[in-house]
């Protein structure tokens, strides 16, 4: 994941991008913010507040890892 600043002020708008195809195949994403659902492309633009808290989940087109 990057991010297209470090130092952002409540209510700047701050992008992130993810690319995990290389090793996922061509994955779905699910951008959260603070639990609740935010975006599914590979970019999320969005303006935040003090304290809100990003997750994202990414899921593989390549199905479940095998177990041992």
């Amino acid at each position: 994941i990057t991010v297209d600043q470090n130092d952002v002020c409540p209510g700047t708008t701050q992008t992130f991008s993810v690319d995990a195809s290389a090793n996922l195949g061509t994955p779905t994403y699910q951008w959260k913010i603070n639990g609740g659902n935010a975006g599914i492309s590979s970019t999320l633009a969005q303006s935040f507040n003090d304290g809100d808290r990003v997750t994202l989940d990414v899921v593989s087109s390549e199905g479940p890892a095998a177990e041992d």
